[in-house]
C-alpha cells in the first residue's frame, strides 16, 4: 500500500489538461463495505465582454490532481453526492476512455444509474485517509506497475480501454489501515475528472 495523503487537502481543481452493473460505485468485498452507489457542470458565461470573464482554470491531470480531488471527499460535511455528480461521464467522455464498440455498451450500461443518482463516492465514518495507485491501459493490459492493484476484472476488459489513458483505484481508510472504502475507473478524459467503476461489468 502506499500514498496516504491527509484529510486536510483542498481540492485544487474540478476536472482535468453495484447490485446493478453501476449501482455500487465499490470494488465489492469485506474490503470495500457498502457503498451508496451519482452530472453536472458549469458552462462559460455568456457574456460577450471577453475582458469581463474569468479565465477557465486549467485542470491537474497527474496523480496530485487525482488525491486533491478525491480529498475533497474526506474533508467534514463534505456533499458527498454533489461531488460524486460532478464526475458523471459524457457521451464523449466515454468514446475518449472506451475503444470501439465498448464506448456505446459502457454508456448504456452507467447511464440509469447516473440518471438515478445512485453513483455516489463516500466514505465510512472514522475514513480520514486515502490510498491511491494509478495505471496506464497499456499496463493494465500487460499486467505490470500498479495494475495488480485493481480488481481483476481490468484483465477482462483492459482491451476495450483506450491506450494512453491512466486509471486510478483509490480508497478510504481509517488512519493507519489498509481495508475500507475502495473504488476505481476514476481518468482524467477530455480536461475534466470522470469515473467509470468496476468497468467490466458494463462490458461483459
Amino acid at each position: 500500500m502506499k500514498r496516504i495523503v491527509p484529510l486536510f487537502v483542498l481540492l485544487a481543481v474540478a476536472g482535468c489538461g453495484e447490485k446493478n452493473p453501476a449501482e455500487d460505485v465499490g470494488t465489492g468485498g469485506a474490503d470495500a463495505g457498502k457503498a451508496d452507489p451519482a452530472a453536472t457542470g458549469s458552462s462559460p458565461s455568456a457574456n460577450s465582454d471577453e475582458a469581463g470573464r474569468l479565465p477557465e482554470k486549467e485542470v491537474d491531470a497527474s496523480e496530485a490532481g487525482a488525491k486533491a480531488l478525491l480529498s475533497a471527499f474526506l474533508a467534514p460535511a463534505a456533499d458527498h453526492a454533489k461531488l460524486s455528480a460532478a464526475l458523471a461521464p459524457t457521451s464523449g467522455d466515454y468514446t475518449a476512455a472506451f475503444v470501439g464498440d465498448a464506448a456505446a455498451k459502457a454508456e448504456a450500461g452507467y447511464k440509469q444509474a447516473w440518471a438515478d443518482g445512485r453513483m455516489v463516492l463516500k466514505p465510512n465514518a472514522g475514513q480520514t485517509e486515502l490510498l491511491l495507485w494509478k495505471a496506464t491501459s497499456e499496463e493494465l493490459n500487460a499486467g505490470t506497475g500498479d495494475a495488480k492493484q485493481f480488481p481483476g476484472g481490468y484483465q477482462e476488459i483492459a482491451k476495450h480501454l483506450k491506450p494512453g489513458v491512466t486509471w486510478y483505484r483509490f480508497k478510504f481508510v481509517e488512519p493507519g489501515e489498509t481495508l475500507g472504502m475502495a473504488f476505481d475507473g476514476l481518468a482524467c478524459i477530455n480536461g475534466r475528472w470522470t469515473i467509470f467503476p468496476k468497468p467490466w461489468r458494463v462490458l461483459r
